[in-house]
């Protein structure tokens, strides 16, 4: 049987593709004079590239961690 993805809660579309922006924070090093991923923990925004609607509903562990 074959698998679908989810659909766009708002244009009804099938997600075959999802817009995602990682956002991560970097903090300088005055030791090794360079910067760091900082611990504390970025945020991921997903929208639908059709009608740019958030997605976060859709996707709560983000796309790489959904399973059908």
């Amino acid at each position: 049987m074959k698998k679908l993805p989810p659909r766009c809660p708002c244009c009804n579309k099938l997600l075959t593709k999802v817009l995602e922006n990682d956002y991560k924070t970097y903090v300088f090093e005055p030791e090794s004079g360079a910067y760091r991923e900082d611990d504390v923990a970025g945020y991921i925004e997903m929208h639908c590239p059709h009608c740019e609607t958030d997605l976060g509903d859709v996707f709560e562990e983000g796309v790489c961690n959904y399973n059908l």
